[in-house]
């Protein structure tokens, strides 16, 4: 499970064409700090490391490589998998140009296609390691909006990514030019509907493509563009294929139920779209009727947020946490729909929808009733009391203290006030480190000339990855200072069993003022 970035480019794209948009991506890897894990010669000894991003060339068999890559952002030292950017993605030889809109390379990625289709191998696949939503997938999302600009149809950006994220990333790269890019095609409805349209597809693939593509809220002007865009049999066919893989009782019906209303289409054509049989074969209206009524359709005002769904308005990348969330606690999400029909026309749809299937065997009015007298508290209420109340904790504990979380640690400032929690676990471990500094191991270290201290961190050293500029700084001290190795030793002698561990344990060896804070309060 994790977040990933795709950037599909149409093998029509030139040499010259890749070649400018390449030197621009090396351009702006630098200006955002992008960083790779690498060795490097640190006053002689060789270190792994975390450093700013450059052009680099390398033989694989035979054949020489050149590119830049990143596994996450020099300042906050969070790094996930490594992504590459090739600087000869494209030989001329090898240009198509009749190669189809790049958009062909994430078909089958959304869409039941067959990687195999020679439809779909007319273009390169760049990226789709994992980010998992760590700061430098902000910074990677704004170079592949970038990418699209310059390249128009020729690049397409996919992944886990939403429409506010891009508005964001390209805000940030449009600080740096002189002329500003838009947001990809995905952002705009109406722009993705032109592209869609001139694509060699039916009129049901291209709605399939702009549905699953749109970087949107489901909502009422969505629907409206999907009419608008789209052909009213187009749209019906869709529907009826949508909920042709569910019955009933699925997993998964009540959710389409959810969004076929959001988008504001019509209730009684509804009852003609769906499959009432429940997974045993037996047909049930009446589960029908009360998924309906779950929607709080008939109720003007009410709270419609999901706690657990992708909000293509923010702007902030998500993590594994939240996929793993809408695994576990799937049935727990909000069935309310933000549209309102009042209840009349609600039951006059149904009874006129359901009627003529079910004739006498089910009292469609009496089961609508049926519903309105039920007054459990649904799974998605009793989610966000919970959750309220744990962030109400949080708050209550954070209070108005600077530093709330062991990553802020690094960048923690003389005058800074820390969360007691974490003020109490610096305090052990500065404890710790005194302890450990007397061990037998670090006396006879202390011994040795300050080249084999450094040479003894960093062959000890497999967990806490930090940059050539933070090792230069360490193997300094240890050169100028006799006694500091004492401060750096304990760090490869604790027991790194969790990130916040590792995170607390950077800081005390990179931030003196907080080196110095633990040393006061301890």
């Amino acid at each position: 499970m994790g977040i990933f970035i795709y950037v599909s480019i149409a093998k029509s794209v030139t040499e010259e064409e890749w070649s400018k948009v390449y030197e621009e991506t090396l351009q702006f890897a630098r200006i955002f700090s992008l960083a790779e894990r690498k060795i490097v010669d640190i006053k002689g000894i060789n270190v792994q490391c975390l450093a700013l991003t450059e052009e680099w060339t390398e033989t694989r068999c035979d054949w020489e490589y050149t590119g830049w890559r990143a596994d996450g952002d020099y300042m906050t030292m969070r790094t996930a998998e490594e992504y590459c950017m090739p600087k000869m993605l494209v030989k001329e030889e090898d240009v198509d140009a009749e190669a189809p809109d790049a958009i062909f390379g994430a078909l089958p990625a959304y869409l039941d296609y067959d990687w195999k289709d020679e439809r779909f191998q007319r273009n390169y696949h760049l990226w789709g390691d994992k980010t998992q939503g760590e700061p430098y997938h902000m910074y990677l999302l704004a170079i592949a909006c970038l990418i699209e600009a310059r390249l128009g149809h020729k690049a397409f950006v996919y992944g886990d990514i939403t429409g506010g994220q891009c508005r964001a990333a390209v805000s940030m790269i449009n600080d740096y030019l002189d002329e500003p890019i838009d947001v990809p095609d995905r952002c705009d409805p109406d722009r993705l509907a032109d592209r869609v349209r001139q694509l060699p597809l039916s009129w049901k693939e291209r709605l399939a493509v702009w549905k699953g593509f749109y970087l949107g809220n489901a909502t009422k002007e969505m629907g409206d563009a999907m009419r608008k865009y789209f052909p009213e049999e187009v749209c019906e066919e869709y529907w009826r294929d949508q909920f042709a893989g569910y019955h009933v009782d699925s997993y998964g019906f009540s959710m389409r139920i959810r969004e076929y209303l959001t988008l504001g289409f019509d209730l009684e054509k509804l009852c003609s779209l769906v499959n009432y049989e429940d997974k045993y074969g037996k047909l049930r209206y009446g589960l029908f009727i009360k998924c309906i009524m779950d929607t709080k359709i008939y109720v003007k005002d009410k709270d419609c947020s999901d706690l657990l769904g992708i909000d293509q308005d923010d702007p902030r990348p998500y993590g594994v946490e939240r996929l793993f969330a809408q695994l576990v606690f799937g049935r727990a999400r909000n069935k309310k729909v933000n549209r309102y029909i009042p209840l009349e026309e609600v039951r006059k749809a149904l009874e006129n929808g359901l009627s003529e299937m079910c004739g006498n065997t089910v009292d469609i009015s009496a089961e609508i009733d049926a519903c309105l007298s039920e007054e459990e508290q649904e799974p998605s209420e009793m989610l966000r009391q919970v959750l309220e109340t744990e962030n109400e904790k949080i708050k209550d504990r954070a209070g108005h203290y600077d530093i709330t979380c062991y990553d802020s640690l690094l960048y923690y400032e003389d005058g800074d006030t820390i969360l007691p929690d974490i003020e109490e676990s610096l305090k052990e471990a500065y404890k710790l480190y005194q302890v450990l500094s007397e061990e037998d191991t670090c006396r006879e270290l202390l011994s040795k000339p300050p080249r084999e201290r450094c040479q003894w961190l960093v062959r000890q050293n497999h967990s806490i990855l930090m940059r050539d500029r933070d090792w230069e700084k360490i193997f300094t001290d240890i050169e100028e200072n006799e006694t500091s190795f004492q401060r750096y030793y304990p760090m490869m002698r604790v027991r790194l069993s969790s990130n916040e561990i590792i995170d607390m344990v950077r800081a005390m060896a990179i931030n003196d003022a907080l080196y110095e804070y633990c040393s006061d309060i301890t």
